[in-house]
This record gives C-alpha cells, sequence and structure tokens, in this order.
C-alpha cells in the first residue's frame, strides 16, 4: 500500500506568494491602462493634426469657417478645445474623420437623416474614458440638431471626445420662401494635451500679473487704469451710458472692477503682443502645474478672452485678460483697431461700450481719460 504524502506550503510562504500575486495583477493592469492611454494620445493627436490641416489647406468662406481653440484645466490635465463651424466645403473631410474616429471611440451615437433633398448627419463619439467609465457622463435629454430632425447625445464630461452635426437642405429667406441649397455643421473636439497639470488650487492673480507683466512693455503700447463699480439694483437703463458687454455669471446684481486698458498703436503690434501675452502665460502654467483656470487661447481671438480664471463664489477675485475692437475705428497700418482689457472684478463685469477711452465709471459717474 502506498503513502502520499501532502505538501504544505508554510503560511508565511503562501502570503508573499500571494502578495506577489496582487502586485503583478496591478502592474500588469497598469501598463495595460498605460498601453491604452498612449494610443489614445497617439490617436487625438492625429485627429487634431487632421483638423489643422483641413482648415490649413481649405479655402473659408468669411463667416461660415471658423475655428476657436482654447486650453482649459480639468481634473483629468490641461485640454485642448476645438470649437469649429463649417459650410459646404468642409463637410466631407470633417465627416470622413468622424466616420474614422467613431471605429475606434469608446462610446459611439451616429444618426442621420435623409429625404427630399434634406441630409442630415451626427455623431457623439466618446474617444476616452481613461480607463474609467465614471469619468464619462452624458446628458439624460438628447441635443437636437439644427435641422431638429434628429436628436444625439450631448458629451458632459469625458476626457476626450468629438461630436460633430451637419445639415444640408433649403435656405429659408425673410419671406419663408425657399431659396438655394446650402450646408452648415459644427464640431466640437476636445483631448487631453497635458496630463501631467492637475488643477487644484486658485490662480494667484498678484503673481501671475507680476509675471507676464514683461509681455505688455513694448513700444507702440500705452495704458491707462480702470475702475467700473455699480451697486446692487443699477440698472443700464437708468443712464445713457451704453455697455459692450455685460456679465451676470453670478447673479451678484452688482460688481467692481479694477485693471488697465493696454492701446496698441498698430495692427501688427496687436498680433505680436497678443502672441507675447499667452508665451508668457503658458510659461507660468508650465511652472504652476496645479493652477486652476477657465481658459487659455491658442488663437488671438478679438472679442473673446485670451485668459480666464476660475471662481467658485462671488467674493473671490475674478481676472480675465481680453482683447475687444474698438468700436468704428480701423487700425493704423489696416485691420481692427484693437486695446487689450486686464481685468480683476468681483461680481459682474460690465464693459462699458466706450472702454477705451473711459477710466472709471461708478454707477452713473463717469470719467474720460485725458487722450
Amino acid at each position: 500500500m502506498s503513502t502520499h504524502a501532502t505538501v504544505r506550503y508554510p503560511p508565511r510562504l503562501f502570503i508573499i506568494n500571494y502578495s506577489l500575486y496582487i502586485i503583478m495583477k496591478h502592474l500588469i493592469t497598469a501598463l495595460s491602462i498605460l498601453v491604452c492611454s498612449a494610443q489614445v494620445s497617439a490617436q487625438t493627436n492625429q485627429i487634431a493634426a487632421h483638423i489643422d490641416s483641413i482648415f490649413s489647406h481649405q479655402e473659408a468662406e468669411p463667416g461660415q469657417n471658423n475655428m476657436n481653440i482654447i486650453h482649459k484645466a480639468s481634473p483629468f490635465g490641461i485640454i485642448t478645445d476645438y470649437s469649429i463651424t463649417f459650410s459646404s466645403e468642409m463637410s466631407e473631410p470633417l465627416l470622413a474623420l468622424a466616420r474614422d474616429a467613431a471605429k475606434q471611440g469608446k462610446q459611439t451615437f451616429k444618426k442621420e437623416y435623409h429625404q427630399n433633398g434634406i441630409d442630415t448627419v451626427g455623431y457623439t463619439i466618446v474617444l476616452d474614458d481613461q480607463g474609467n467609465a465614471d469619468n464619462v457622463r452624458l446628458s439624460t435629454t438628447s441635443i437636437p440638431t439644427r435641422s431638429q430632425a434628429i436628436g444625439l447625445p450631448h458629451i458632459v464630461t469625458a476626457p476626450s471626445g468629438l461630436e460633430i452635426n451637419y445639415h444640408y437642405g433649403p435656405i429659408d429667406t425673410l419671406q419663408g420662401s425657399a431659396t438655394a441649397s446650402r450646408g452648415m455643421g459644427a464640431l466640437h473636439f476636445w483631448y487631453v494635451s497635458k496630463p501631467d497639470h492637475k488643477a487644484s488650487k486658485p490662480l494667484d492673480i498678484d503673481d501671475f500679473l507680476t509675471y507676464i507683466q514683461p509681455s505688455f512693455d513694448s513700444e507702440g503700447v500705452t495704458s491707462f487704469d480702470i475702475h467700473y463699480k455699480h451697486s446692487k439694483g443699477f440698472k443700464t437703463t437708468d443712464t445713457s451710458m451704453r455697455f459692450l458687454s455685460t456679465e451676470n455669471w453670478s447673479g451678484a446684481g452688482y460688481g467692481e472692477t479694477h485693471g488697465k486698458v493696454y492701446k496698441i498703436d498698430s495692427w501688427q503690434n496687436v498680433e505680436q503682443l497678443l502672441r507675447r501675452i499667452t508665451d508668457r502665460i503658458n510659461q507660468y502654467l508650465d511652472l504652476h502645474t496645479d493652477v486652476d483656470f477657465v481658459s487659455v487661447a491658442a488663437r488671438q481671438p478679438i472679442g473673446l478672452p485670451l485668459f480666464e480664471s476660475r471662481t467658485s463664489n462671488i467674493t473671490q477675485p475674478k481676472l480675465m485678460i481680453i482683447p475687444l475692437p474698438i468700436i468704428g475705428m480701423a487700425g493704423q497700418s489696416g485691420g481692427i483697431a484693437t486695446c487689450v482689457m486686464v481685468s480683476v472684478t468681483k461680481g459682474e463685469l460690465w464693459i462699458p461700450m466706450e472702454y477705451h477711452r473711459i477710466s472709471e465709471y461708478i454707477d452713473s459717474t463717469v470719467t474720460y481719460t485725458d487722450e
């Protein structure tokens, strides 16, 4: 009769082996996420390069093909965000881009409508969730396309995504009769361009302004201080003062702004100044990789913020740097006569129409500069 001996591992050895198993399991998971992240990064970089190429090689129809690019702080890192409106000439390459992206998306929603000479196509594509489905949140109600014929889910939150809708059909005149057909569309694409920037603390406005100040110090640029204030309950209709913009983001009903307006003597100097400011801002953010902010413009838009800090409530000051056109004035060497406003605001920011020559307004009292 044979005897079979049972081999028993000492308890400590079993614990060590199990611990190694757990470590290896987590290591393999981490490596898988890194590989997936690298693949997603390559894909989104290709999409961005493709969009840039389409816009650089197509002749844009003025007022119909527009691309705005900003960088935004997020829990996933700095996100580069494309907002595009386009006409028929760019529809095919952009829709082809969406079709290719859909093949690799984490989640893809598509709808089409083709009837009676009317075409509507839409895609909603979640490109990346960084290995966690909880990082993605879709709208509970569908967002209709331009034609109102079909709707698609809207991406509320995701590290990377692409949304596009295109509609081709007759244009209605003011009299209600149909004219020639035309196509118009919109595309929204975003991806994590700097994953190491984890926004966790508010911007130190004084430190930031001190750092970027050298970019304003150049020939052809003059400045004056501004002080805007309106009390709670003050209405723009209470005075003959006209306003270029009233920002009611806080619902505070009051606002006080201090800052500077920089006047630039030529359009060439405007472009150079905005590039210098943008470069300096990005240098600061590279040095402070935990600072939270709303946006930095990748291009230099006129009438849209070049930089905007983030605030969580009306008691915190909010910084905005915005290039603004001077209404009714042309630049000395072509282009749009432009000023750059640097404002720090508590409450609501109201920008007077003649901001380029108003140094102070407090409710109904206005003070003009000497220039």
